[in-house]
C-alpha cells in the first residue's frame, strides 16, 4: 500500500503541474501575464529502526514568475514616456499653428509694413492708404485667430484633467478592491497564491503609472498601498484618497487638481495627466503671454508713433490699434476692499510672466512668477513696464494676480476705420533759409510730447558762429552751443543739425501745411519694424520668432526624449517577457514530461494493484 500511496501522491503532484503548464499556454497571449511554476516537493519520509523510507510528493507552491525590479521599471518608464506623449501631442498643435503661413504672424506682419512703404511713395493716395487699414485688419485677424486657437487649448486641457482624475480614482478603487480579493484569497507565498489576481493588479498598477506618476509600496498579504507626487495617498490597502477637480484661486478660468479641498497640481508628476499639467505650465501659459505681448507691444509702439503724426483732416493721429489693458484678477478669498490695477508704462520691457501682488498687512510684495523675483515695499511700484497701483483698503493676506498680457493677442483692433484718419504726415517741419552759405542740414522733427501746447509754434534757429546759436521758440530765445548732429530740444520736439552751419545761417521749424503729400511720420512708422522694441532687443518680427523657435524647440525636444523613453521602455518590456513570458517550446517539453511522469506514476498503482491482488490470491489458499 506505501506504493499506491507514493503513487497517489504523484498521479496528484504531475495532474497539478500538467494543468499548471496548460494554464500557462492558455494565457500564452494575455497581456500582462506572469507565467507560473510549480514547485514540487518530497513529502517528510517514514523512519522505524533507523530506516527512513520515501514518501510520495506534494506541490509545495504554484510559483508566479516574475521580476520585482524589472517590473517597477516599467511603471516608471511607462509613466514618463505617457508624460512626454501627452505634452508632445498638445504641443505638435501649437508649433504647427505657429510656423504655417497660412496662421502666422510674420506673413501678415510683414504685408502690413509693407503696405506702409508704399503709402511712403504716395502718401496722398486713397488706395494706398486703404491698403494699409486692409493689411492692418488681416494682421489683426491672425493674432485674434491664434488667440482662439490657443485658448480652446485651455478648455481641453481643463476637460483632459478632469478625465485623468475620473480614471485615476477608478483604477485606484478597483485597485483597493482587487486588494480585498487578493488577501481574501490567501496568504502570499502558499499553494492558494491568488497569482491570476497578481497579474491582475499588476496591470492595474501600470495603468495607473500611465496616468500619474506613483509610488508603490507591497505588503506581505499581497496588498498593495499606491501613493502619487510627493507622498499623497491614491490607495490604503481597502481603502482609496479619492482625487478632486478644482479651480485654481487666482486664475479661476484653470483646473486644478485637489485632495481633501487642498491644490496638489504641484506635487504630481509623470503620466498622461502630468503631462497635460507640465504642458499648461510650460508651453501653453507661456504662449499665450508672447502671442499677448507681441500683439500689446505692436500696437503700443505703433500708437505712440502714430499719436504724433497728423492726418489728413491736419488732426493728431491718435491711436492706430485698439491694445488691450493688463488684466488683474483678486484671490477669491480676498477679505479687503482693495482694488489693484495695472497701467501699461514702457512696452519694450514687457516680459511674459504674470505677476502676483500679496499684501502682509504692511508691505506689499510683486512676484515675477516666471522666475519668482520678488520686489517688496508700497504701492505704486513700477516692474517690466508696468505700473502697479492699488486703491481701497486690503487686509493682510490678500493677493492679486496680475496678467499683463494674456488678453493681448486676443483684444487687438484696429482704432480707425477710414484711411484718411492715418497719420503719415508730421506736424511740423523743418527747412534751412535758402540764403545759409554753409552746408548744414536739417532733419525731420520728431515729435516728443504732443501735448506740449507750443508745439505748433514757430522756431527759429539763427547760427551766431559755427558754433553758437540761438533758439527763438515764440515765447523767448534761448542760447545753445553746436555740436553736429546732436539732437535739439524744443516745445516738445527734437531736430538735428549737421554738417558746417556759417555765421548767419538759419534754420526754421513750422507747422507743416503739406500734409497730404508728407510722409514724414509714416516714415517713422515703418522704421519701427527694424526697432528692438521687444523686451528691448528684439524687433517685432524678431520677437515672433522667439515665439516659434521657442515653441519649435521644446516641441521637438519633447519628441526625442519621447522617442528615447520609448525605446527604454520596449527594452524594459523585453526583459519582463523573458523572465515572465510564456515559451510554448518550454510549456509543450514540461507537458510532455509531467505525462510521462503521470504515466509512469499511473502505471507504480496498477504493479501495486497486482501485487495486493496476488497477496489476496495466496492468503485464499
Amino acid at each position: 500500500m506505501d506504493s499506491m500511496k507514493i503513487a497517489m501522491s504523484g498521479l496528484n503532484a504531475f495532474r497539478t503541474a500538467m494543468g499548471t503548464a496548460s494554464h500557462n499556454i492558455a494565457n500564452s497571449q494575455t497581456e500582462g501575464y506572469s507565467r507560473q511554476r510549480v514547485e514540487i516537493q518530497s513529502n517528510t519520509p517514514q523512519g522505524k529502526d533507523g530506516i527512513f523510507t520515501g514518501n510520495g510528493a506534494h506541490v509545495e507552491s504554484i510559483r508566479r514568475i516574475t521580476d520585482d525590479f524589472t517590473t517597477e521599471q516599467i511603471r516608471t518608464l511607462s509613466s514618463e514616456q505617457e508624460r512626454l506623449d501627452a505634452f508632445h501631442k498638445m504641443a505638435s498643435r501649437i508649433d504647427s499653428m505657429l510656423a504655417e503661413d497660412s496662421t502666422s504672424i510674420t506673413p501678415a506682419m510683414q504685408s502690413f509694413f509693407n503696405a506702409i512703404e508704399q503709402l511712403n511713395t504716395d502718401p496722398a493716395s486713397s488706395s494706398a492708404r486703404q491698403l494699409v487699414l486692409t493689411e492692418g485688419e488681416n494682421l489683426v485677424s491672425r493674432f485674434q485667430t491664434q488667440y482662439k486657437q490657443v485658448a480652446s487649448l485651455y478648455d481641453e486641457v481643463n476637460g483632459k484633467i478632469g478625465q485623468e482624475v475620473d480614471e485615476i480614482n477608478s483604477l485606484a478603487e478597483n485597485l483597493a478592491q482587487l486588494n480585498v480579493a487578493i488577501l481574501n484569497s490567501g496568504a502570499q507565498g502558499s499553494m492558494e497564491t491568488p497569482n491570476d489576481l497578481l497579474d491582475q493588479q499588476e496591470r492595474l498598477l501600470e495603468e495607473l503609472a500611465g496616468h500619474v506618476g506613483i509610488a508603490v509600496n507591497k505588503e506581505a498579504n499581497g496588498m498593495v498601498s499606491v501613493y502619487a507626487g510627493n507622498g499623497l495617498s491614491l490607495v490604503n490597502s481597502d481603502r482609496t484618497n479619492p482625487l478632486a477637480v478644482g479651480r485654481d484661486p487666482a486664475d479661476p478660468t484653470k483646473s486644478v487638481v485637489t485632495q481633501n479641498g487642498i491644490d496638489i497640481n504641484e506635487s504630481l508628476s509623470g503620466g498622461t495627466l502630468g503631462g497635460v499639467l507640465d504642458f499648461r505650465r510650460e508651453m501653453l501659459d507661456k504662449t499665450m503671454n508672447q502671442l499677448g505681448r507681441q500683439a500689446t507691444v505692436l500696437g503700443a509702439t505703433f500708437n505712440a508713433q502714430h499719436q504724433k503724426g497728423i492726418n489728413l483732416y491736419e488732426d493728431f493721429g491718435g491711436n492706430f490699434f485698439k491694445v488691450d489693458t493688463p488684466n488683474v484678477s483678486p484671490a477669491y478669498d480676498n477679505s479687503g476692499s482693495g482694488k489693484v490695477t495695472a497701467t501699461l508704462t514702457d512696452p519694450s520691457q514687457l516680459t511674459t510672466s504674470d505677476y502676483r501682488v500679496s499684501y502682509d498687512g504692511t508691505d506689499f510684495t510683486v512676484t515675477r512668477l516666471n522666475d519668482n523675483t520678488q520686489v517688496t515695499g508700497s504701492l505704486p511700484a513700477e516692474i517690466d513696464g508696468l505700473r502697479i497701483e492699488i486703491t481701497g483698503a486690503p487686509n493682510a493676506g490678500d493677493s492679486f494676480l496680475v496678467q499683463p498680457t494674456i488678453n493681448g493677442a486676443k483684444n487687438i483692433a484696429l482704432a480707425i476705420t477710414n484711411g484718411s484718419q492715418i497719420a503719415a504726415a508730421s506736424p511740423m517741419r523743418a527747412e534751412s533759409d535758402v540764403s545759409n552759405i554753409g552746408d548744414g542740414s536739417i532733419s525731420t522733427p520728431v515729435i516728443l510730447d504732443v501735448g506740449n501746447p507750443q508745439l505748433k509754434n514757430t522756431v527759429t534757429i539763427n547760427f551766431t558762429s559755427p558754433t553758437d546759436f540761438t533758439i527763438d521758440d515764440g515765447t523767448g530765445t534761448t542760447t545753445g552751443s553746436y555740436t553736429s548732429n546732436d539732437p535739439i530740444e524744443v516745445n516738445g520736439l527734437s531736430v538735428r543739425i549737421s554738417g558746417s552751419p556759417a555765421a548767419g545761417d538759419s534754420f526754421t521749424i513750422k507747422a507743416n501745411s503739406n500734409g497730404p503729400s508728407d510722409n514724414s511720420n509714416s516714415r517713422l512708422l515703418s522704421e519701427l519694424q527694424m526697432k528692438k522694441v521687444v523686451e528691448g532687443n528684439a524687433t517685432l518680427q524678431e520677437g515672433y520668432a522667439m515665439v516659434v523657435n521657442d515653441v519649435g524647440g521644446l516641441t521637438r525636444q519633447t519628441a526625442i526624449y519621447r522617442d528615447a523613453q520609448e525605446t527604454l521602455l520596449q527594452n524594459a518590456q523585453a526583459v519582463r517577457d523573458s523572465v515572465s513570458g510564456v515559451d510554448l517550446d518550454e510549456e509543450a517539453a514540461n507537458l510532455a514530461r509531467y505525462q510521462q511522469a503521470y504515466e509512469a506514476a499511473a502505471q507504480v498503482i496498477a504493479i501495486s494493484k497486482t501485487m495486493f491482488d496476488a497477496v489476496l490470491d495466496a492468503t485464499r489458499r
